[in-house]
């Protein structure tokens, strides 16, 4: 019994001191901030706009998550590429990366942008929503995807205090937005705006981060090898897209498919289902740059997935 005790007062000691743990507490926190302010975003639209439009919103928005899909499929490699540079100290390729990244997914953002222009009316038709909306979802899914792949390269090069200021600043930003908005009888519209103003308010958090980070470092060109990064990604792309349809499409079917009324009901029921995912979303965001550091040092990484399997199970 006593070396029992005495292995589970190691295994607590090294918990405690274990660098893993602190990261986790701290993107623990500030992702359940970002849930928390989107509970109370959901909370406060739903009341003040009405069963009907809330229906709306709430496709709205599912459908500007799964216009994110490309950045969600692109942070692990975006997050791995980073957290290799940051084992070498090369904080010039980290620059080059940003700037990359930035480049690419504006270009795609503005693409839907352009898009939602011209199909604003058979998106409007199929949804069963005003014209107008097609450009705003555009908008906030542009934002999503900056926002998801700049906190890609802040998780690569464990700079969680970044990553967690920007998760606090959607969470609190969505709040105060739809709040206001909706407060001065904008309805529809205001919610819209308010969750645009959580996605703005963590893009914007993240890059003043990075940019203040990287911002006097010299860029370096990256020479990216892309059959090593589709062969890579296939597992990660796999398990992205199936989350993003079990998360997000049902909702926008729904809203096609069902009465203005059932919808609504249906976009409260499906956000109370997702509660138990927001308890365990943060290990991978720490565990990838861990086992990604001990992989370039040669390291064994099976200790980082042990340590992850010990935060889940606490």
């Amino acid at each position: 019994m006593a070396s029992v005790s005495g292995l589970i007062d190691r295994g607590i000691a090294r918990l405690q001191g274990s660098v893993m743990v602190r990261q986790g507490a701290l993107v623990f926190a500030a992702t359940m901030v970002l849930n928390l302010g989107g509970f109370a975003f959901h909370a406060v639209a739903s009341r003040r706009i009405g069963v009907v439009d809330y229906g709306v919103l709430y496709a709205l928005i599912s459908t500007s998550t799964i216009l994110a899909v490309p950045g969600n499929l692109a942070a692990p490699v975006i997050a791995r590429f980073a957290a290799e540079f940051r084992v070498l100290h090369d904080d010039r390729h980290v620059r080059r990366l940003l700037l990359d990244v930035l480049g690419l997914f504006g270009v795609l953002g503005l693409g839907y942008v352009a898009v939602s222009l011209l199909t604003m009316r058979p998106a409007s038709a199929f949804l069963h929503a005003p014209m107008w909306v097609a450009p705003l979802v555009a908008l906030v899914g542009g934002t999503l995807l900056l926002s998801l792949v700049l906190r890609a390269v802040a998780q690569g090069t464990q700079d969680f205090g970044g990553f967690a200021r920007s998760c606090v600043a959607d969470g609190i930003a969505k709040v105060a937005g739809v709040v206001l908005f909706t407060g001065v009888g904008l309805a529809l519209f205001g919610g819209i705006l308010g969750f645009w103003c959580g996605a703005f308010g963590g893009a914007a958090a993240i890059g003043i981060t990075l940019f203040a980070r990287y911002r006097g470092v010299e860029g370096r060109t990256i020479r990216y090898d892309w059959r090593r990064i589709a062969l890579s990604g296939v597992g990660s792309a796999a398990i992205t897209l199936a989350g993003a349809l079990i998360g997000s499409a049902d909702v926008v079917l729904v809203k096609h498919f069902f009465d203005a009324q059932q919808a609504g009901i249906y976009s409260a029921a499906s956000l109370a289902g997702k509660v138990l995912l927001y308890f365990v979303g943060f290990v991978p965001t720490i565990l990838l740059p861990q086992a990604t550091e001990r992989h370039v040092r040669g390291e064994r990484t099976r200790s980082a997935l042990t340590m992850s399997v010990g935060l889940l199970a606490g």
